[in-house]
Order: C-alpha cells, then sequence, then structure tokens
C-alpha cells in the first residue's frame, strides 16, 4: 500500500472500523475535510492532524510518527507548490506546537519545526 498521509489515515480508519463521519467528530474535524484529507486534496492543518493521530493511533507512536510524517511531506510538497503561500498555516502549526508540547518534550520537536520552516 501507498504511504501516503490519504492512505494510511483511510485504512487505519476502515481498520478501527470508522466511518469518515465517525472519526471526523471524534477528532473535531469536519466530514468533508476528512474527506479531502484522505484524498490528498488538502493538507492538514496542526490541529486536524493532532485530533485524527490521536482518535486513529492512540498510544501507538510509532504508527502516530509515520502519519505524521507523511502529513508533513504532504504539506512540504504542497507549499512547494503554492509558492510559499501557506505561511499562516506553517506559524500556525508552529505555534500549536509550542503551545502543546510540554517544554522538556520540545527537543522531540525540533526536527518538525525544522521541516515546517524549510
Amino acid at each position: 500500500m501507498d504511504a501516503t498521509f490519504g492512505n494510511l489515515i483511510r485504512a487505519k480508519r476502515e481498520a478501527l472500523g470508522l466511518t469518515q463521519r465517525q472519526a471526523a467528530e471524534a477528532a473535531g474535524i469536519a466530514q468533508s475535510g476528512l474527506s479531502l484529507l484522505e484524498q490528498a486534496k488538502q493538507a492538514p492543518s496542526a490541529i486536524q492532524l493532532n485530533g485524527l493521530l490521536d482518535v486513529l493511533y492512540g498510544d501507538d507512536l510509532p504508527s502516530r510518527e509515520k502519519a505524521r510524517g507523511a502529513a508533513l511531506s504532504l504539506s512540504t510538497k504542497r507549499r512547494t507548490v503554492a509558492g510559499g503561500a501557506d505561511r499562516e498555516r506553517m506559524i500556525e502549526q508552529i505555534n500549536y506546537l509550542l503551545r502543546e508540547t510540554p517544554t522538556g518534550e520540545l527537543v522531540k520537536h525540533y526536527e518538525t519545526i525544522c521541516k515546517i520552516l524549510s
């Protein structure tokens, strides 16, 4: 199976027996937004990403990081295509990481922040 973000979250959602509506509601996002993410028509915001990772992967850290990496890859490709038009999204992602991550764990997100900024 292709390891794109959309394919990963669709496969996991289906393996859990969740409909798009159920997964989206549990993650706090719109069903239409989840549909766009699964079709790779949109890169997730930091809030969407973390909500989906919580619902679909829980404490399964290796799987969470694989999905996070695929999302960041998609986000980076989208920014490149858009010519940097996603500055607001980058700032939102960094602010979310800084706000929601305990200080002692920030170093774990250093690579993620560098990818967002690159």
